[in-house]
């Protein structure tokens, strides 16, 4: 003879977002949030946003979220939702003009139909060309100059060298 197991639901344990019976009675239920929830993620929104839209604590979304991967597979495919739509703009308004479909073709299709300067290698650059140019010499002397001078420069003997005293700010004089 086989038995049947049935799954029991627990009632020991933290609930999930911590209603109160004040929370029920007013319809705030588990499926209000995952519907608020649903809300969201149509949008492509984060679990972020949504646990805000619903609120609840992004860590009692996410502990739910695991215990439930049916409920995180549909905000998946929810949140999947726009991009398809967006898509489906793209490709209707492509008959609308020829540059919207080569657009459309040079992203899709880069070899056959990318622009040419995309295709090809980066230019490599000499060194010793640029360091050759007096301008980049004269700079460099200049920059090399100006770190020295903060480098090398004595540091005030006294505290009064370093800092101005003008009688409006800091210190008064004796």
């Amino acid at each position: 003879m086989s038995e049947h197991k049935t799954e029991e639901v627990s009632t020991v344990g933290r609930k999930w977002f911590d209603l109160t019976e004040e929370d029920i009675k007013k319809g705030r239920t588990e499926e209000f949030i995952i519907s608020k929830c649903q809300e969201i993620w149509e949008l492509d929104g984060t679990d972020t946003d949504a646990a805000s839209h619903a609120n609840i604590s992004n860590k009692s979304l996410s502990r739910y979220l695991k215990a439930h991967p049916k409920t995180e597979l549909l905000r998946d495919r929810l949140k999947a939702k726009p991009v398809m739509t967006a898509r489906r703009t793209v490709v209707s308004k492509m008959t609308e003009s020829y540059n919207n479909s080569m657009d459309y073709l040079s992203r899709k299709k880069k070899k056959e139909f990318g622009n040419q300067e995309d295709s090809k290698p980066p230019q490599t650059v000499n060194i010793i060309n640029i360091l050759a140019n007096p301008e980049v010499q004269k700079a460099t002397t200049n920059y090399e100059e100006i770190l020295k001078k903060q480098l090398y420069a004595e540091p005030p003997k006294k505290i009064e060298e370093a800092v101005e005293v003008d009688g409006a700010g800091g210190r008064e004089e004796s």
